[in-house]
């Protein structure tokens, strides 16, 4: 899987460098999406000082899938100076976007010259720095959108002075290339064409080969087995699953290498809990608390994970106290990591834990931090599932007026979710 990733990884990075083409049509299933997504995120990384824009959005009418882009772009300008501000970087405030980029009335095409321009005025002057921006849909609804708005986009022969330093990724299924039919008679000259089989057919058998291939370094084949285990679990191939991770759990350990020993070990926890060896489960989850926390320096998100897992397992059993331990651990290991949302769900789960031991007050006081969080990060689904546990509690202990006051920002909530889907 190393390869294909790495494959596919160094073919964009060479498309973005080239100096002759400005669009690439990549053939790609909604099957491909998840890891093409992660590898063009792991492409922002490689290259920082480029401007890469993802635009994930599922295209529902021209208008709308427009409207959508320069919102992103408008977020994406509004992250980077918060980042400026809050790091004092000696680097200016990013400028508004151009008004005439959100007007519906300009044409598409003028929308994209003006975006582009603006996008090239905040490259680094040193060096020869490019623009990705990928248009990669996770799912295409509407076809005749898409097309409309690549349209926009799809280049002359000629060099225009628009395309200068911009890259452009479209993408069209590969069992129905639609927008390759419905380009046949436009200028091909400066498209560029790849296909992107990242889907999990595809990824599996990729891990199984080189896993098997005794040419390959070690590590590397059993970090590919460490994986298989992981496709075969979320499969409920338990039996495969749990053989697997045993096998790479003995080399790691025999390697010294705790972290990922650990990792095998919470996943051989995992198969016994989902299996139903709630038992099996708990020692081998103590295993693996214990394992990781030998581990220097600490890695606090495995060290969340392991107690977060502890905790709802020890909800199953109707253990609360032992349960809310354990989500009061992992609480501070998500302060730590400075994770909002990993806070988020911890906090939730203390709740939980909370109102198990009768604790109905201590249970609305810590939703209540958790709700300002959501608040606060637009966490939408955990800030949906707080207030509705809470609207419960209120329900069962018959606290109404409060009960009406988190039914309305639930209403608002959901309200705001919906519209940010459609936006």
């Amino acid at each position: 899987m190393e390869k294909l990733i790495a494959d596919t990884l160094e073919n964009l990075r060479t498309f973005v460098s080239q100096r002759d083409k400005f669009l690439l049509l990549m053939g790609a299933n909604d099957g491909d999406m998840g890891a093409l997504v992660a590898i063009l995120r792991a492409l922002d990384e490689y290259d920082a000082a480029d401007v890469h824009l993802l635009f994930p959005d599922n295209p529902e009418s021209p208008l709308q899938y427009l409207g959508a882009i320069m919102s992103r772009v408008v977020g994406q300008i509004q992250l980077v100076n918060m980042v400026i501000e809050a790091e004092s970087l000696p680097e200016e405030r990013w400028p508004d976007l151009p008004l005439r980029c959100l007007d519906p009335r300009v044409s598409p095409s003028e929308r994209f010259v003006t975006l582009f321009d603006y996008l090239r005025e905040r490259l680094p002057p040193d060096g020869d720095h490019r623009i990705l921006f990928a248009l990669a849909p996770m799912e295409i609804t509407n076809q005749e959108a898409y097309a409309n708005v690549v349209g926009a986009l799809w280049p002359s022969d000629q060099a225009l002075p628009a395309m200068r330093k911009v890259r452009v990724l479209v993408r069209e299924p590969r069992s129905d290339p639609f927008l390759s039919r419905s380009a046949r008679s436009l200028p091909k000259g400066r498209v560029a064409s790849l296909t992107a089989q990242l889907d999990t057919p595809a990824l599996t058998n990729s891990l199984v080969t080189e896993a098997s291939d005794a040419s390959l370094p070690m590590p590397r084949r059993m970090n590919n087995l460490l994986q298989l285990a992981m496709i075969d679990f979320a499969y409920k191939r338990y039996p495969a699953s749990l053989e697997k991770y045993r096998i790479a759990y003995t080399h790691f350990f025999r390697e010294g290498n705790k972290l990922m020993a650990a990792q095998c070990l919470h996943g051989i926890a995992d198969v016994f809990r989902y299996s139903g060896d709630r038992a099996q489960a708990l020692t081998q989850y103590r295993r693996t608390l214990a394992m990781t926390l030998e581990v220097q320096p600490p890695v606090f998100p495995a060290l969340y994970n392991v107690l977060k897992c502890l905790g709802e397992l020890h909800l199953e059993l109707g253990q609360p106290k032992d349960a809310l331990d354990h989500f009061e651990y992992a609480q501070n290991m998500a302060y730590r990591m400075m994770s909002h949302a990993a806070r988020i769900d911890a906090l939730e789960l203390v709740g939980v834990a909370k109102t198990e031991l009768a604790d109905a007050a201590g249970a609305v006081l810590v939703w209540e931090a958790a709700l300002e969080l959501c608040r606060r990060t637009e966490n939408f689904p955990r800030w949906d599932s707080i207030l509705t546990r809470r609207i419960a509690l209120f329900d069962r202990h018959g606290v109404h007026d409060r009960r009406q006051k988190d039914e309305d920002e639930l209403v608002g909530v959901r309200h705001l979710m919906k519209r940010r889907k459609t936006a």
